[in-house]
């Protein structure tokens, strides 16, 4: 029980850090959630009630940012369209390329990017 607790701390921490900084985390903690009813099972568990507690407070400390994207939710819209854009297979292998590259060259590439 004790590295159960020890465990639930952290673990609120980081999915609280998560939401704040990229809102698409959230997605993120969505599928380790589901992986976590995968593996655990459904039933109530230490593993699982740790869980849902670090989730719970996570939550609980994004509920003013969400007051504010509810309360802003046409501009959260219009900044995060190009998530439903689609781009085709070349363009995408050239920006994986490209910031590939960039991890060992620091130069520009001419592009505007």
């Amino acid at each position: 029980m004790q590295r159960t607790r020890q465990m639930e701390n952290p673990a609120s921490i980081s999915l609280s850090l998560g939401l704040y900084v990229y809102l698409f985390s959230g997605l993120v903690h969505i599928s380790h959630t589901l992986y976590i009813l995968v593996i655990e099972g459904i039933r109530l568990r230490k593993k699982l009630i740790a869980y849902l507690i670090a989730s719970c407070a996570a939550l609980a400390s994004f509920i003013p940012w969400i007051y504010v994207l509810v309360m802003n939710l046409q501009k959260a819209s219009a900044t995060t369209n190009w998530s439903g854009k689609e781009i085709d297979i070349l363009s995408s292998a050239k920006i994986w390329i490209i910031n590939l590259i960039r991890l060992f060259i620091d130069k520009e590439t001419g592009n505007g990017e």
